[in-house]
Formats: C-alpha cells, sequence, structure tokens
C-alpha cells in the first residue's frame, strides 16, 4: 500500500475542494448531484488517510514465507560412514578386508572427527583419540595394530560392526 504524507494528503483535499467548488459553481439548478458528489470524496479521503495512519501504527506483517514455520535441516551425513556401511552391507570381513578397506575408512572418520569437533590429531595424541573414541572403534584404528597374517581369518561378528558403527555415529 502506497504511504500518503500529511502534505499529500492537504494537496489532495485542497485540489478536491477546488474541483468541487468549481463544479458547484458551474452546475446551476443540479447543485444537490455535485454537493452530494463532493461529500462522498471527503469521506474517500477521510478513509485513505485513517488507513494510511492505521498502516502505519501497526507493525508489518511479515512476508508469507516467515509465516510457515522452518523445517529442521536435516542432520549432516558423513559421506565416509555411508561408505562404510556399503562395504559391510556384504556381512562380516575377513582380516584382509578389515585391515587394509575398513581400517583406512574409519581412520580417516576419526581422524576428521576428532580434528574438527576436539581439535586432536589422532597421530600426535593417540592417548587422548583413545579417551574419545570407543572400544571398538579404538581396537581397529590404534597405531600398534598390525596386518593380519592369515588374510582369510574370519574377524569381527556383525554385532561388533554395529557396535562400531554406532561408536562412530556419536563421536562428535
Amino acid at each position: 500500500m502506497t504511504r500518503w504524507s500529511g502534505r499529500r494528503i492537504a494537496g489532495t483535499v485542497a485540489g478536491v475542494v477546488v474541483a468541487i467548488a468549481l463544479a458547484l459553481a458551474l452546475s446551476g439548478t443540479a447543485r444537490g448531484i455535485a454537493l452530494y458528489a463532493y461529500l462522498l470524496l471527503l469521506v474517500l479521503i477521510a478513509v485513505v488517510a485513517i488507513g494510511s495512519r492505521i498502516g502505519r501504527a501497526w507493525p508489518r506483517t511479515p512476508r508469507f514465507e516467515r509465516l510457515i514455520p522452518a523445517r529442521a535441516e536435516p542432520e549432516a551425513r558423513v559421506l565416509q560412514l555411508e561408505g562404510l556401511a556399503g562395504r559391510l552391507a556384504g556381512g562380516s570381513p575377513n582380516a584382509f578386508d578389515l585391515y587394509h578397506r575398513v581400517r583406512p575408512l574409519v581412520r580417516e572418520i576419526v581422524t576428521a572427527q576428532l580434528s574438527r569437533g576436539h581439535g586432536i590429531d589422532l597421530d600426535t595424541r593417540p592417548d587422548r583419540a583413545q579417551q574419545l573414541v570407543g572400544t571398538w572403534t579404538w581396537e581397529l584404528i590404534r597405531p600398534d595394530l598390525e596386518a593380519p597374517t592369515d588374510s582369510w581369518a574370519h574377524t569381527w561378528s556383525t554385532r561388533e560392526l554395529d557396535a562400531l558403527t554406532t561408536e562412530l555415529e556419536q563421536l562428535r
């Protein structure tokens, strides 16, 4: 809605008064119709003026998009966790897969989370990292873990892998 200033309203009223006065002077015997038109115009100007003042006094209505409550943003997904879930989907990995495929991915996840959330470097402060990560996670990423001698040995159960993924999801 267009805001009308006091000067603009006064100028409009003065212009209308002059126009109606001219119409009354020139109307002759049909002054009644000119007088009704004059009164109607004055009422219209008063309504516009009052509406303008009320519009300024009330707070502005927020845009429609702001009236709709915002949806909660989905929790940020860790792409490495999804990759880990994909690698573990086939069942329990053998010792080779666990050490050479799963361990580097878990280590990457833990390194990123510890760095971002706690400012800790896994390689320089392994003692502090061990306190923050879960038991299963530490068992897999500890620096003294050696490569398996029997690559086909069965290592972790599904329950243990589930515990690992739960620990990784909770690490912030």
